[in-house]
């Protein structure tokens, strides 16, 4: 810009401030998308939970996982990854797990029963899971 222009910083002033609104209108509208995209995957993460609070003893697949929720298992692992640090997997194993727990501290079952109650194929693979899990076997950790 020439120098002698009449009200030169005037003119700069205007262009700065538009560029200023033009760029807070940008970080708003990125921000708003941001927050949706956040909310659904919360929404996202609390649908799986609920599946897996119902179906933990018979559906063990993010397969089966993910086409409840009509995603790809990929989009459902990495979904749960960014919400919680954890896989899928890890979270349907945890509730198996916990369920597992339970019925060996609070139910006189033995540890077969509790195998076909979780449907395992069999009270080895069962102890197998267990002892991979917790570092001890469903025996010690009744007892």
């Amino acid at each position: 810009l020439r120098r002698n222009v009449p009200n030169r910083e005037w003119m700069l002033g205007t262009y700065l401030f538009q560029l200023f609104i033009t760029a807070h209108r940008s970080y708003t509208r990125q921000q708003v998308h941001l927050q949706a995209e956040l909310h659904g995957h919360h929404e996202m993460l609390d649908k799986f939970i609920n599946l897996v609070k119902q179906h933990y003893k018979r559906s063990r697949s993010v397969n089966e996982y993910a086409e409840k929720l009509n995603i790809t298992p990929n989009h459902l692992n990495r979904l749960i990854k960014q919400q919680s640090g954890k896989t899928a997997s890890a979270i349907i194993q945890e509730a198996l797990l916990l369920e597992a727990k339970t019925l060996l501290k609070y139910s006189e079952k033995s540890i077969s029963e509790i195998a076909f109650e979780l449907q395992f194929t069999d009270s080895a693979h069962f102890t197998h899971f267990f002892k991979q899990a917790t570092g001890i076997s469903p025996k010690q950790y009744r007892s």
